[in-house]
């Protein structure tokens, strides 16, 4: 079941780059790709125009997706971009990382100019550990729903 999903992380990537590409009011955005346990994952995408989207797929033990939610809020221009903003600034990203084999798993991508950045993390127990990233998932958490909030 890991070694699946481990798979996946390049296909999640991919596809964040892709939506990147083909999301015609984006000339800018922002994709995070989590996954905290084996059960769950989370996808999260942070539009320039203002569109902040969640994604949460839920696992069974024998690795069936057993849900597949999404929640959309539209958090306005000004907002996205201080999110975007934070994202650029959390060089810290992949703090902690690689301290196990198993353990969380975190990739970000930062798609459109004139940036264009991935940082990623693999094997944490503690994700997320820098404070820059601390405080980019507090700005992406706040005003969710408890199920959509990246613990």
């Amino acid at each position: 079941m890991r070694l699946r999903l481990l798979r996946l992380v390049p296909v999640f990537l991919f596809s964040a780059l892709a939506l990147a590409e083909t999301k015609p009011e984006a000339a800018f955005g922002l994709h995070v790709d989590f996954q905290a346990t084996s059960s769950s994952m989370f996808f999260i995408q942070l539009w320039e125009k203002g569109t902040l989207s969640i994604n949460l797929k839920s696992f069974s033990s024998a690795g069936d997706l057993v849900a597949d939610e999404t929640f959309e809020v539209e958090l306005g221009q000004e907002r996205a971009a201080r999110g975007i903003a934070l994202a650029l600034a959390a060089d810290d990203f992949d703090q902690d990382c690689g301290e196990k084999r198993e353990g969380r798993r975190a990739v970000i991508v930062i798609a459109g100019e004139p940036y264009g950045e991935v940082r990623a993390c693999k094997g944490s127990t503690g994700w997320p550990a820098g404070p820059k990233t601390r405080k980019l998932l507090e700005f992406i958490n706040d005003g969710l729903p408890e199920k959509y909030k990246i613990r």
